[in-house]
């Protein structure tokens, strides 16, 4: 098992190492205004004059040092990032939740396993400490000249406290509210910039539009974030002008009770008591930090939460699919929509497939055909009834063991920025050999040849080695998904319009090495393509949600039912064309 990289000793690290350089200073102010008293003494002047020097010195390496573990931290926190962001749609796998709101605000945040939430923490308590250690160092030495200057000191601390913790709680709502919203921002940058989009929306003039949206966007985010700087810079001014008003007072008053008779007790009240109350307000700070960040956490833990409630976990002893041997998939009277009040995706679907069987899915647009692929694949959850496989749910499976099962082909596959080997392959460290032979029977070795490096040339328009990058066509995509699905071997294939970018040639190459391929396998296919019904053992047609037919082609042709009408309807269009 991986160990997932953690955040907290180099955060440790580096907060101890700023916590004791932000101390020197102290020291340094408790060492100048007892030097200042000493002047007429230079045996008693140089070892101050050398403490003062001291913890500068100390304070300047202390700083260098924690700037380097600074950057160890962020080195770090790259590493938890992509792991923590992996972890996280692992576990929304595994609980069968992959396109949630929650979920993907959780991805959002960055707040899987509490890694930032530790730093936060670590971060406070640093702040806590360096306050605590400072203001009881500079207290002691202040209250020597009368304890009323020490509950001055505290009566302001008590004072201002509060305006850190509500800092804290602003802090949180405005993150909390701005959330969605940046990742909204996020996602149209991410349109905007991908070259996949570029020709569609150049072409389209929705750039413009795209740009107001965004623009939007910020306005509204603009908005928050004004109101809450506005209340902290409100606090702030009283959190700054406070401690300054009442060292003024605490010196006067010194001077004119006779508290303070000497030069380096008048430093000592001017400069230690303002010291005093900063490292009061360093303690304050954190301590707003603190509730900024335990606030965040419990936002955090209702979000999963909510995740949880509509999870289905994998059973500690989950059903096995024994690897390269087809399951049966049945579909027992399932309904699905994909939000309360929303009309049925699906209504009381049912459909059973036999090991080693083949079944189409035919039907209009909208009919329920891609959503019932879904509910197959775990990516949604079946408002009533289940989607089984050997007899057990779907989601009671162990997901390594499903995702080794499945052989997918989707109308949306996922294209890497990569080389065209790598998205074959997709980093699985599978043999040159396999890949090479699942791209000669896809016909990506066509595909290949024309590159300068074969499949190992980069396909790419972000990170191509040259100016442009190599695009690919999206029949040749469909090719190099069609090539991923023949290095897997055997299993339960999925296949989602295979071939709807293929050419009739490309097609009929393609159509011959999958009746190959899914001989003895049991499949899902949803297609429109006439040439792609002769893979399939029976077909089901789809309407309005539900099994409106099923049978052989020639049984359904000869039914007169939606199925003979649809084949009537293709055959017109050719006898149109040969007209």
């Amino acid at each position: 098992m991986t160990r997932r990289p953690s955040l907290g000793r180099p955060a440790a690290v580096a907060l101890t190492l700023a916590g004791l350089a932000g101390l020197m200073p102290v020291i340094e102010t408790l060492a100048l205004a007892r030097a200042v008293d000493a002047m007429t003494r230079a045996a008693a002047v140089i070892p101050l004059l050398i403490a003062v020097v001291g913890a500068r010195i100390a304070q300047g390496w202390l700083q260098i040092l924690s700037g380097t573990a600074q950057q160890a931290f962020h080195r770090a926190n790259r590493a938890v990032e992509h792991a923590r962001t992996s972890a996280t749609l692992e576990r929304c796998r595994d609980l069968g939740m992959y396109e949630n709101g929650a979920t993907q605000e959780i991805v959002h945040l960055g707040v899987e396993g509490g890694e930032r939430h530790r730093v936060s923490r670590l971060q406070a308590a640093a702040m806590l400490l360096q306050g605590v250690l400072g203001g009881t160092l500079l207290g002691s030495a202040i209250a020597t000249l009368g304890w009323q200057l020490g509950v001055v000191a505290l009566l302001v601390a008590a004072v201002t406290a509060p305006f850190h913790l509500r800092n804290g709680a602003r802090s949180h709502a405005g993150a909390a509210a701005t959330s969605v919203l940046d990742r909204r921002l996020g996602y149209l940058r991410h349109v905007l910039s991908h070259p996949g989009s570029l020709a569609e929306l150049m072409a389209g003039r929705a750039t413009g539009a795209l740009r107001a949206a965004g623009g939007a966007l910020i306005a509204r985010i603009a908005v928050i974030e004004r109101g809450v700087d506005r209340a902290l810079a409100r606090s702030g001014m009283a959190i700054v002008a406070l401690p300054h008003l009442v060292t003024a007072g605490v010196v006067i008053v010194g001077l004119l009770s006779g508290t303070v008779r000497s030069a380096g007790q008048l430093s000592l009240v001017i400069v230690g008591f303002g010291a005093l109350q900063a490292s009061l307000g360093t303690a304050l700070q954190g301590a707003g930090t603190l509730r900024e960040a335990t606030l965040e956490r419990r936002r955090a833990d209702r979000l999963r939460a909510t995740v949880r409630e509509h999870a289905h976990p994998v059973p500690a002893d989950p059903p096995r699919l024994v690897p390269g041997r087809s399951p049966s998939v049945t579909f027992d009277e399932v309904s699905f929509r994909y939000s309360p009040g929303a009309p049925w995706s699906l209504r009381d679907f049912t459909l059973d497939v036999v090991p080693g069987e083949t079944v189409c899915l035919v039907g209009a647009n909208g009919s329920g055909k891609t959503t019932a692929l879904k509910l197959l694949l775990g990516v949604h959850r079946p408002t009533r009834g289940a989607v089984l496989l050997d007899g057990r749910d779907v989601r009671d499976h162990d997901p390594d063991e499903l995702a080794a099962t499945l052989r997918l082909m989707l109308q949306e596959p996922v294209r890497l920025e990569a080389s065209l080997r790598d998205n074959i392959d997709r980093f699985r460290g599978r043999s040159r050999h396999e890949v090479d032979r699942a791209a000669r029977l896809a016909g990506v070795d066509r595909i290949a040849a024309r590159l300068p490096h074969g499949l190992d040339s980069e396909i790419s328009q972000q990170f191509g080695t040259d100016e442009h990058g190599r695009a690919l066509s999206g029949g040749e995509w469909q090719r190099v998904m069609f090539a991923r699905l023949l290095l897997g071997g055997h299993g339960l294939y999925v296949l989602d319009e295979p071939t709807a970018a293929l050419d009739a040639d490309q097609e009929a190459a393609m159509i011959d090495t999958l009746e190959a391929e899914l001989r003895g396998s049991t499949a899902l296919l949803v297609s429109h393509r006439w040439p792609l019904l002769r893979l399939a053992g029976r077909i089901a047609v789809v309407g309005a949600g539900r099994i409106q037919e099923i049978g052989t082609h020639e049984e359904l042709s000869l039914a007169g039912g939606p199925y003979a009408s649809l084949i009537a309807r293709q055959r017109q269009s050719l006898t149109f064309l040969n007209a």
